[in-house]
């Protein structure tokens, strides 16, 4: 059996150049994010340079998601030898921010790793 990589933020820039490259170097990568289209793309190139892959959809910065992540993966996978948590968001403003906006950032990118 493979060696199990876990990749959050695996959608886009680092986390997916990280994902492709683990799965390629013999690791089964466990693809978690919120865009599944971009998932669904990923995937297919990992099998498409011979590795292999699970998609799991998930926000981060949502407890009941984070659990249901954790659940579905336990119930897949025995183990999991990487854990790369790559997960974030940013404002688009600089100094008009929304608090609602503020705490959906500081929730995603500090709390939910």
């Amino acid at each position: 059996m493979k060696p199990i990589a876990i990749i959050t933020g695996a959608s886009q820039g680092i986390g997916r150049a990280v994902a492709l490259g683990l799965a390629v170097d013999g690791y089964h990568s466990c693809l978690v994010a919120r865009n599944h289209k971009n998932l669904e793309i990923l995937s297919k190139e990992i099998a498409e340079a011979g590795g292999s892959s699970t998609i799991f959809l998930a926000d981060l910065s949502e407890t009941d998601s984070v659990n249901k992540l954790v659940r579905e993966i336990s119930e897949q996978f025995e183990s999991c030898e990487i854990l790369f948590n790559n997960v974030a968001t940013w404002s688009t403003g600089l100094f008009d921010v929304e608090l609602e906006e503020w705490e959906a950032v500081f929730q995603t990118n500090l709390t939910s790793p």
